[in-house]
């Protein structure tokens, strides 16, 4: 199931950041609250949140800037939304 940002969201989204692999730390707290949770969506299992996304707008368009998946997620299993 996807889902819009909470703004508690921010523990999930640190914790799903690191999959990215990079050598920054996820943005903090206040950062994730002003400037990104608001483009946030975040895809829900039965084990937990899945995956994220981080969107961006782009005049009359939309675009993914960030889509991380947790790794119990990953390789096509079924989420459970049917």
């Amino acid at each position: 199931m996807l889902r819009p940002r909470r703004l508690e969201g921010h523990a999930v989204f640190a914790r799903l950041f690191l999959e990215l692999g990079v050598d920054e730390s996820p943005p903090p707290e206040p950062v994730w609250a002003a400037e990104i949770a608001q483009r946030a969506l975040f895809a829900e299992a039965p084990q937990g949140v899945g995956a994220y996304a981080v969107t961006n707008l782009l005049g009359d368009f939309g675009f993914v800037r960030q889509l991380v998946v947790a790794p119990f997620a990953r390789g096509g299993r079924d989420w459970g939304g049917g």
